[in-house]
């Protein structure tokens, strides 16, 4: 009981709401333009990333495990957990052949280790198409494009990306952000 839980804009660290548990349980109220990605802060524990849209959102967590939610009512945070759920693990295979490759001097293991590298890297280019293609009605789709550019900062392909989006999207801040 008074916990303090605050729900930050992430990247901007403005406080969007703040509020305190009472009986194991929190209501935050209040409304946002268009969804956006936050962190919920609850005391000490690690902040936990949520898509905040209008509308009843719910969480559920654990006393063994605080750190850990599930999070429904967003169906812009389904659609981004869906996405980080592919990515990351694309993401950090990809460091650590970037990192194998560097300490691997030049030969036939390295060139070996570069064809991989390249196949992962086509293979996340080609899965960020697949998502911004589905959910081309979503800010959470001009989100993905933006954070995912320094894996390909080719411009062709992020303005193919952006044209695939809804004309509201590409009106969104997400999508004002990307057409800059």
């Amino acid at each position: 009981n008074g916990t303090e839980i605050k729900l930050i804009r992430n990247g901007e660290s403005v406080e969007i709401a703040k509020t305190t548990l009472l009986q194991g349980k929190f209501v935050i109220k209040g409304q946002v333009k268009e969804p956006v990605l936050c962190y919920l802060m609850i005391g000490a524990e690690k902040p936990t990333e949520i898509y905040v849209e209008n509308g009843a959102i719910s969480l559920k967590g654990k006393k063994a495990d605080p750190t850990v939610f599930e999070i429904t009512g967003s169906l812009s945070h389904k659609e981004f957990t869906d996405f980080t759920k592919m990515f990351i693990p694309i993401a950090q295979q990809l460091n650590a052949l970037g990192n194998t490759i560097n300490s691997t001097m030049p030969g036939s293991e390295r060139d070996g280790l570069m064809k991989t590298y390249t196949a992962s890297q086509e293979n996340l280019q080609k899965a960020i198409d697949k998502f911004v293609a589905e959910n081309k009605k979503s800010t959470v789709a001009a989100f993905i494009i933006n954070a995912t550019f320094d894996f390909n900062p080719d411009v062709m392909t992020l303005e193919k990306r952006f044209n695939m989006l809804e004309t509201s999207v590409k009106k969104s801040e997400s999508g004002m952000q990307l057409e800059q």
